[in-house]
C-alpha cells in the first residue's frame, strides 16, 4: 500500500531560519535580573528592619519618631554612594550604617 507521508509534504525555507539574536539574550539576561530583583527586595527588607528597630528605639529612650520612608531613601542613598552604585546585600547595609559617624 500506499501509506500517507505528511512529512513528505512539507516544504522548509531556502534560507536557514535564525533566531532573532536581542531575544536569546534577554531570556538569557532573565533570571540574572529576577536574581538582582529579589536582592533589591531584601536590601530594601533589611532598611526596612533597621528602620523600625531605630524607630522603637527612639520611641522608647526618647519620646520621638522617625519618618520611616525618608530613613531609607537616605540610607540607601548613603549606602550606595559608599558602594559606588553597586548592588549590595542586607549586612552591607548593617557595615554600611556602622560607618556613619552620626549614627
Amino acid at each position: 500500500g500506499n501509506m500517507s507521508r505528511p512529512w513528505e509534504d512539507t516544504k522548509l525555507p531556502s534560507h536557514p531560519v535564525r533566531a532573532d539574536p536581542k531575544l536569546k539574550v534577554e531570556k538569557m539576561l532573565e533570571p540574572a535580573r529576577r536574581a538582582a530583583e529579589a536582592d533589591r527586595k531584601a536590601v530594601k527588607g533589611a532598611v526596612a528592619a533597621i528602620g523600625n528597630l531605630v524607630q522603637e528605639q527612639l520611641q522608647m529612650k526618647y519620646g520621638i519618631s522617625l519618618d520611616l520612608d525618608d530613613f531609607i531613601r537616605k540610607v540607601d542613598s548613603l549606602c550606595r554612594a559608599q558602594l559606588n552604585g553597586e548592588d549590595w546585600d542586607p549586612q552591607q547595609v548593617v557595615s554600611c550604617l556602622n560607618g556613619i559617624k552620626d549614627m
